[in-house]
């Protein structure tokens, strides 16, 4: 970035895996916010059409419906922290996540993106505990039996493939320059009760092992912490979430240090900002 009180973040996740979910209710926990320090938002741009009627379904306990191709225009979130002034744009080049699908099936990216990512500041990456990265449905935490065979093509590998290669693209872009990255499990409100459970970096490496092992090798590259991430707060609908008078306080986000309502962490974290729970390692 051009000043060291700027700093950008890039989204990055695959169709469905809990991107747009996650910007929606951060936009909105930040905007009820009260917390002395905390981080304030200062609004969207780009693809606000998009993103305001997703606040509405969520704020309602709806779910936020999957962004379609054709309303994927770049989205970006700002907020700033108040402790150190330092200015956060959260950048989502396409929110319906088929712009990265494409970019594994086709070889290729527009240069406008590849100048992004060699001036970003951190990643946040996107997967979800709905799935696993080898393309076997999740219940309860266990992988079910794996579908019926079909011949290969491209769009059909498995979501950690196609990830892993999206990180060696960018890895080369940037040449020696780290990029930390904070892993967002989404949906996490599906692992509690199960051995996963408060554990997220586990979880990761038992059901995206090959995403996993790729970025604990490339550590140097690819700082990384793991956060499991329930940005709706249960299953849509669920009376009992309805119940809850103030939607922010649906949401929790589960580290290595626990459980909380503050999605910031993953910001923080990647940043190194004030307060941040876990430190690079």
């Amino acid at each position: 970035m051009e000043s060291n009180n700027s700093k950008e973040l890039l989204l990055l996740g695959l169709p469905e895996s809990g991107k747009t979910t996650y910007l929606t209710a951060l936009d909105e926990v930040l905007n009820e916010n009260t917390a002395k320090g905390g981080l304030i938002s200062d609004g969207l741009s780009g693809n606000r059409a998009a993103m305001l009627r997703n606040k509405t379904e969520w704020v309602s306990g709806r779910s936020v419906q999957r962004t379609e191709r054709l309303s994927a225009e770049p989205c970006v979130l700002r907020v700033h922290d108040p402790v150190t002034g330092v200015k956060v744009s959260l950048s989502v080049p396409d929110l319906s996540g088929e712009t990265f699908n494409d970019q594994w099936s086709n070889r290729t990216w527009t240069t406008d993106y590849r100048k992004q990512v060699q001036r970003i500041d951190g990643l946040l990456l996107f997967v979800t505990a709905l799935t696993a990265g080898s393309l076997q449905p999740i219940q309860n935490g266990v992988p079910l039996a794996a579908s019926t065979s079909q011949p290969w093509n491209p769009t059909l590998s498995s979501a950690q493939v196609k990830l892993v290669d999206l990180l060696q693209f960018i890895a080369k872009a940037r040449m020696t320059h780290a990029l930390p990255v904070a892993v967002i499990i989404s949906a996490w409100d599906v692992v509690l009760g199960t051995p996963f459970d408060g554990v997220p970096r586990n979880y990761l490496e038992r059901h995206w092992s090959l995403l996993a092992q790729f970025l604990t090798a490339r550590s140097k590259t690819f700082p990384l912490a793991v956060f499991g991430v329930s940005a709706q707060g249960g299953e849509t609908g669920d009376p009992n979430l309805l119940a809850i008078h103030e939607p922010a306080e649906r949401v929790f986000i589960c580290d290595e240090n626990g459980r909380s309502g503050d999605l910031t962490l993953p910001i923080r974290w990647a940043l190194s900002l004030s307060d941040s729970s876990i430190r690079r390692k």
